[in-house]
């Protein structure tokens, strides 16, 4: 598996990581716990991943607790843990981003007592927070890395105006991690060509785009009132038809290179220039051992040809929605 280098780790990190949302299971994501959900992080650690990425929204807080206890038995000095600030939940089950500093010092410390460690790797803002000044924001996170809780900070979901505008502040981000994926390329104008100039490395979440591009057929994922996908676009019935479509036609594409449609989009994802790592999610073990197979390269030629397709297919959506608006 390619890695690539970061100060903030002292081994060379592989382009695939793991994302631990699944974990701990709640309303919003069912998922692994207990003895099961362990098997899953040591069948990735096993299959090379060194990188474990995690939240304290994560399962309320049960993904980082079995995270933590899980790395303690296969060795803290062999793995990276990054963990999030800034998303918090309401006694109604609502979320809404809180980054003052106060805020993100309280919740550091719940996460090191839930992770049983005294820092970790990285911390990243998860979600923006239009209510707090960001400058405040991102100073408290570099107090966090001057006071040794942390080796690196990040941030999560910026994007155009507002990335810039933290990559211009006095603290030093050392990563951005945003959702990349064929119906999600908005890093791709010019989030990515920035961060390429910058030399930060760019994590990259979701890329199967919550399991529209695995094996499994949409009708089939759960997208039940609370949960995550409840209020994706992707998923409504107006639009299933142009994504089947699209899925269809990269699936016969996988199946000429020997590959799962898991497997191709994976890979076209990390092919893009700039992508440092692909953050992979599972809730079984069949479907890690899958996704993990998505980390070769795929020929270039053939790149070059989903990239045509993929343009191709988003105009010709745009223009069958102008249609139906009588645009």
């Amino acid at each position: 598996m390619d890695a690539f280098c970061v100060p903030w780790a002292d081994f060379p990190l592989p382009v695939l990581g793991f994302g631990t949302r699944a974990l701990g299971g709640s309303s919003e994501w069912s998922g692994p716990t207990g003895e099961e959900a362990r098997r899953l992080l040591q069948r990735a650690y096993e299959g090379g991943i060194r990188f474990f990425d995690t939240a304290p929204s994560y399962g309320e807080g049960r993904a980082e607790s079995l995270l933590g206890e899980w790395a303690h038995e296969v060795g803290r000095e062999n793995l990276l843990i990054g963990t999030k600030v800034g998303l918090r939940r309401t006694s109604e089950g609502h979320y809404f981003s809180d980054l003052r500093p106060d805020s993100i010092y309280r919740e550091v410390e719940r996460s090191l007592r839930r992770l049983n460690v005294e820092a970790v790797d990285l911390v990243q803002i998860h979600w923006p927070d239009p209510r707090t000044p960001l400058a405040e924001s991102l100073a408290a996170l570099q107090t966090l890395k001057d006071d040794g809780k942390t080796k690196a900070i990040g941030l999560g979901n910026f994007h155009g105006k507002r990335l810039r505008e933290a990559l211009a502040s006095s603290a030093v981000m050392d990563s951005l991690q945003v959702p990349f994926h064929p119906l999600d390329r908005r890093i791709e104008g010019g989030d990515l060509p920035l961060c390429r100039e910058r030399n930060l490395p760019v994590i990259t979440y979701s890329p199967l785009a919550m399991g529209l591009f695995s094996e499994t057929e949409p009708e089939e994922l759960c997208q039940s009132p609370g949960h995550a996908r409840h209020h994706l676009r992707w998923f409504g019935e107006a639009v299933r038809p142009a994504v089947q479509n699209l899925r269809s036609r990269w699936r016969s594409y996988a199946e000429d290179l020997g590959l799962t449609l898991s497997q191709l989009t994976i890979a076209w994802v990390r092919q893009h220039p700039g992508i440092s790592m692909v953050l992979l999610g599972a809730s079984r073990e069949s479907q890690l051992r899958e996704n993990l197979g998505g980390g070769l390269p795929i020929p270039k030629p053939v790149w070059r040809v989903l990239r045509k397709d993929l343009n191709q297919w988003q105009q010709e959506t745009k223009q069958e929605n102008r249609a139906k608006r009588g645009i």
